[in-house]
């Protein structure tokens, strides 16, 4: 595949779009435009077609990704962004997630970059040292390193590939889940839905302080069994949008998910609906800390249905 001429370019300004920041579409007719992001990388996403790994250069740091794109393309393909979770790799969330099919019946290209080494704790990580996301309290989408990346990810996939900025979609399990929840609410204006394993909304301090687990197959369920958590303070993965554009959001949890309590998610879904957003929320009764087996085949139809406009 060769590389195509951009279509359609990105915009951030203080964070997120507005939609004066948009260009008109009379009629909602023809593609979508916004104007130009001025986020800085070096660095170019591969022309080819396949499995490939692609290096930008992002605040001064050196970003690999795992980049697949199927051999038949339309001109403005649809983009799947993939976060792995704590020292995972964009390999295993590739694979484990089935993704390459979606991408080869559907066309999408797929992209799953890898998250850096951490040497400090945080909320999410209290007891140990590793690769993840950085989700909180730094959840500046001009100053988050990893906000850089999807940013600048965001816009070389647009020059490499002119994907189709109605169509950009996120999937994330675990750590990578709770990233792609802050992605959604920081750049909400430019993410048409997204999907979370595992993820979830703290407002404990520490992700460690609760550790419900139970069995049922509905948050109603969970919530009234003995251990179920009550925590109350900051929002983490960040503050949940309450204005601006809200990205649907399909929610999936284990029941008996001991490391990352199904409490979490069953608290983003409330705090997501009373917020406005359209969400789907599925509690797999008896599961632990696991994606669901080709969760990006099982979740793409409901993604797909949502696009900007």
């Amino acid at each position: 595949m060769t590389p195509r001429a951009a279509l359609v370019s990105f915009a951030l300004l203080s964070g997120c779009l507005t939609a004066s920041e948009r260009t008109p579409r009379p009629g909602n007719a023809g593609p979508l435009v916004l104007n130009p992001d001025p986020v800085s990388f070096r660095g170019a996403l591969p022309s080819a077609s396949g499995s490939s790994r692609a290096s930008l250069t992002v605040d001064g740091q050196a970003r690999e990704a795992l980049v697949y794109v199927p051999r038949s393309v339309e001109a403005s393909p649809p983009l799947l962004l993939l976060f792995h979770g704590t020292n995972d790799t964009p390999e295993a969330v590739f694979s484990e997630s089935a993704a390459q099919r979606v991408a080869d019946e559907h066309g999408v290209v797929v992209i799953a970059p890898r998250a850096v080494e951490h040497d400090e704790h945080d909320w999410d990580h209290p007891d140990s040292q590793g690769v993840w996301w950085e989700t909180w309290p730094s959840v500046d989408p001009n100053t988050n390193r990893d906000l850089l990346l999807v940013r600048a990810l965001l816009v070389a996939a647009q020059r490499a590939y002119a994907v189709d900025p109605s169509r950009i979609y996120l999937l994330g399990h675990s750590n990578g889940a709770f990233f792609a929840q802050l992605v959604a609410s920081t750049l909400g204006e430019r993410i048409a839905a997204w999907a979370s394993s595992s993820g979830g909304l703290c407002t404990c301090d520490l992700r460690t302080d609760c550790a419900f687990t139970g069995r049922g197959d509905s948050c109603a369920s969970l919530s009234r069994q003995r251990g179920w958590c009550g925590c109350s303070g900051a929002e983490k993965p960040g503050p949940v949008r309450t204005s601006g554009r809200r990205p649907p959001a399909y929610l999936t949890h284990g029941s008996s998910d001991d490391m990352v309590s199904p409490y979490f998610t069953c608290a983003l879904s409330a705090r997501l609906a009373s917020a406005g957003f359209e969400v789907e929320t599925v509690i797999r009764d008896g599961d632990q800390h696991v994606m669901p087996d080709r969760f990006a085949v099982e979740v793409w139809p409901w993604l797909f249905r949502h696009r900007l406009d």
